[in-house]
């Protein structure tokens, strides 16, 4: 087994200043692989954030996807060009604490399942609270990409975990295994809503 990962997406709202938007993923190694976080930054990148930025309002633009080997120091980033990776959704934006929230199902009884909340999202992919029309395709295809084991080459490489933080900063980061992804519903995110 090669190792545990944390894949950082840093987002920014291009017409308001403010804090980035922050989605963190985790995955675990079954192979060894040459420069391994370079080959999973790139893996990422070809093979999700595409699904990302389907389900993002084009006032989003993702400006770095970053890889760390947790309980490690070893550390990978690519930093995009200014508008190179924009959310495809038209529209009026909703404020920027209103989300689509995904939730990574836990797949061993006693563990936590996680969650991600992806945003801004357009005002005209939601009717009455509920997500319409032809974003439910992107977002049940970006649960399925989040749920997907990323490939190197043509092997499954890397598979999708719930990272669990440590209790101290002396203990190792563990995972749980997933059996899932899925989207659940428009979310709020309070911590936004300043």
């Amino acid at each position: 087994m090669s190792g545990l990962f944390q894949v950082k997406v840093k987002s920014i709202y291009l017409s308001q200043d403010g804090n980035p938007f922050y989605n963190m993923f985790g995955y675990i190694g079954n192979l060894t692989v040459i420069d391994e976080i370079n080959a999973l930054k790139n893996a990422f990148v070809d093979q999700v954030l595409d699904k990302i930025l389907d389900v993002m309002h084009t006032g989003m633009e993702v400006t770095e996807v970053s890889v760390t080997e947790v309980n490690t120091e070893d550390y990978a980033s690519v930093v995009f060009l200014s508008s190179e990776k924009t959310g495809t959704r038209s529209g009026d934006a909703m404020p920027k604490f209103t989300s689509w929230s995904f939730k990574w199902v836990k797949s061993t009884l006693g563990d936590r399942s996680g969650g991600k909340r992806i945003g801004v999202i357009s005002e005209s992919d939601v009717t009455g609270g509920i997500a319409s029309g032809s974003i439910v395709t992107a977002l049940n295809a970006a649960a399925t990409a989040f749920a997907s084991p990323l490939f190197e080459g043509i092997l499954e490489t890397w598979f999708p975990v719930i990272l669990k933080r440590p209790p101290t900063p002396e203990d190792d980061w563990s995972s749980s295994p997933i059996s899932g992804v899925q989207y659940t519903n428009v979310s709020t995110q309070n911590t936004r809503k300043r």
